[in-house]
């Protein structure tokens, strides 16, 4: 695996991961994203434990490094990217990507690397926000009460699955039900975007604990998320936690923007928006 390296000047020149994440944080908030701290070891254990050590960050476990996700928030960001760079970009939420990641780098030591995670080559995304306690991972077996027939309900679901998805394109996994990442306020609504990972002397003069969140959702919540996720992905109704707050959802041109997968559907639409807005 192989970074863009980019070398700045070292406006942190001795600090700790979490003074880094501060200060990124602080950069990229106005823009709709967020950060969460990982040693690499956590991550590339991980794979190494359940994925045959594939996609593994080619730096030493004891490097920490910071996840960068996006919330809600990010729409408005890419808007005002567009209206600011016009129509030079191809793709304009990796372009704005990018330009945020390269922001943050200011707060960076020298030596930080950086990644857009939408690009090869490819991280394991899931594996990254949950070791960087972005999200709760939730397993189709962990949605049960005592008492509860999760036996009935699988196979259930798993015949339903079987008349929805089309076998020529799952092949073998046709049947498998998929576990997925939650977040506590967003729910589904929200994206993994990018990797910063910090010189490996940028160390904390106390351990790190991987943070670890909780979700409050009743294993019927859980179950209907489940169903929504593997049935009917692309509506999101799987993105939707209960007594969820409109703004921590994408309003309906979010939606349909980033579920319309046509470049040149995209840019027309974010021409609408700048004209919108006078520009």
């Amino acid at each position: 695996l192989k970074f863009c390296v980019v070398v700045i000047s070292q406006s942190i020149a001795m600090s700790t991961p979490q003074a880094v994440q501060a200060a990124v944080d602080e950069i990229v908030a106005p823009a709709g994203m967020f950060t969460g701290l990982f040693s690499v070891g956590w991550y590339n254990q991980k794979r190494r434990d359940t994925a045959q050590s594939t996609q593994l960050i080619d730096a030493p476990d004891t490097a920490y490094g910071l996840v960068v996700a996006s919330t809600p928030r990010f729409f408005d960001a890419i808007c005002d990217y567009f209206v600011e760079v016009g129509s030079k970009e191809s793709d304009f939420v990796d372009s704005c990507v990018d330009h945020h990641l390269k922001r943050a780098l200011e707060a960076c030591p020298q030596g930080t690397i950086w990644q857009n995670l939408d690009r090869p080559p490819y991280l394991h995304s899931q594996t990254l926000s949950h070791v960087a306690g972005i999200d709760v991972h939730v397993e189709p077996t962990e949605c049960f009460g005592d008492g509860e027939d999760q036996e009935a309900w699988m196979a259930e679901l798993v015949e339903e699955l079987k008349e929805e998805r089309d076998e020529t394109m799952w092949g073998g996994a046709i049947d498998k039900v998929f576990g997925l990442n939650i977040h506590p306020k967003y729910g589904g609504w929200y994206s993994i975007r990018g990797l910063l990972v910090l010189p490996a002397d940028v160390q904390s003069p106390e351990p790190v604990a991987q943070a670890e969140l909780k979700l409050d959702l009743l294993p019927e919540a859980l179950r209907l998320i489940i169903r929504e996720y593997n049935l009917r992905p692309d509506l999101s109704y799987w993105r939707d936690i209960p007594n969820q707050s409109p703004a921590d959802k994408y309003d309906p041109e979010a939606f349909l923007y980033f579920t319309e997968r046509r470049p040149a559907m995209r840019r027309r639409f974010l021409e609408l928006k700048a004209a919108q807005r006078g520009r």
